[in-house]
């Protein structure tokens, strides 16, 4: 199932529940870097791609946007067919780890499992019980090859990525990194759902600095689980309109309504544009 499919089975299910150069002008705010949101781009798109092609790097305009990868571990698990992979960029002096985004009809239903459980980490965080059980599939290893990476560049920066599905997982790993191995630098994030509660992204957006959850005009899966379900999104929103040419940047620490939940209606073929580019093409 393609990833544009199997997300829109995703926000479906909810709702019945309940590459070329572009000029973009920023409307608001001067810490949010956008040559960097693009590189970052590059390496959550390059998650989506075979194994074979993320450990040799050659993924098409995914892997040419950061041409000094190297040192690259691509993991798969198949218990709930979760794929990602840690590097070293030479060109950033940056550890990177980027998950993969919904892609399979097993993703969506951990898609749909978005029952909040306890997050032990801290007093009354709860987190999506999905989103949680796929991270624990390749929490190991991500943490051990980040160890390893941290061991080898000792004084390289730490950045973790990922778009919508990958997105979520991003986020459940950068706190794991920074709490258990390094300092997370960066956290940029593309259609990213909802992860946890309002405890988990105070607790969140407390330890882990330069977080930009980017949201594309109308997308739509950055709006599910509902907040209404007692979801809050963590870190600072950049909002792009449809065709890239601007961007509003609103406040941290909560779902803001000067950005994207002012809107009152949203579609998912907004899901896959950022950047001026599709993120879910094919590698």
């Amino acid at each position: 199932m393609s990833i544009k499919a199997s997300s829109t089975l995703f926000l479906a299910s909810l709702l019945l529940l309940g590459t070329g150069l572009y000029f973009v002008t920023q409307l608001n705010g001067d810490q949010y870097d956008e040559e960097f949101a693009y590189k970052a781009s590059g390496y959550a798109q390059a998650s989506t791609c075979s194994l074979q092609n993320i450990q040799n790097w050659t993924c098409g305009t995914a892997c040419q946007i950061n041409p000094g990868v190297a040192d690259i571990k691509a993991f798969y698990n198949s218990t709930h067919q979760i794929q990602g992979y840690t590097a070293y960029d030479q060109n950033e002096n940056m550890i990177v780890a980027a998950f993969r985004p919904t892609v399979t009809n097993l993703n969506t239903l951990i898609d749909l499992d978005y029952f909040q459980i306890k997050y032990s980490a801290c007093h009354g965080c709860e987190v999506h019980r999905g989103f949680l059980l796929a991270w624990k599939d390749l929490q190991n290893q991500v943490l051990t090859s980040i160890s390893e990476l941290v061991n080898n560049h000792p004084d390289a920066k730490v950045g973790v990525f990922g778009h919508s599905l990958g997105g979520a997982l991003a986020v459940l790993a950068s706190i794991d990194i920074n709490n258990d191995v390094k300092h997370v630098d960066y956290l940029y994030t593309f259609g990213q759902p909802r992860v946890g509660n309002k405890k988990f992204a105070k607790y969140f957006n407390e330890r882990i600095g330069n977080i930009y959850r980017l949201i594309h005009n109308r997308d739509l899966i950055p709006h599910v689980p509902l907040r209404a379900m007692g979801f809050q999104h963590e870190g600072t929103e950049v909002w792009y309109n449809e065709p890239n040419t601007s961007y509003q940047v609103c406040d941290f620490d909560k779902d803001n309504n000067k950005c994207s939940n002012k809107l009152h209606s949203f579609t998912m073929k907004d899901h896959c544009y950022y950047m001026g580019r599709d993120i879910c093409e094919d590698c």
